[in-house]
């Protein structure tokens, strides 16, 4: 997900909020779909904890399709 290096103008800057996008042709696969994936919620919390890490003024992350009540208390670290 955050593999590759931030962007310099983001480095050591203030940032509260981050929002991912997606692929058109992955859009398009979304809005067919009849079940969306729920996703790997471990997963999106290491990887949300690692971008936190290279981004320590970061206050907000949000998720987009398929992304739930489960998925943000995850994130915030309480049950759903």
């Amino acid at each position: 997900m955050w593999q590759q290096p931030l962007p310099t103008t983001l480095v050591g800057q203030q940032r509260h909020g981050v929002a991912g996008e997606r692929l058109a042709a992955v859009a398009r696969r979304l809005d067919a779909a009849e079940v969306l994936d729920e996703g790997d919620i471990v997963d999106l919390v290491a990887e949300h904890e690692r971008l936190a890490a290279r981004l320590p003024n970061l206050d907000v992350v949000g998720g987009c399709c398929g992304t739930d009540v489960r998925h943000v208390a995850a994130l915030w670290g309480v049950g759903a």
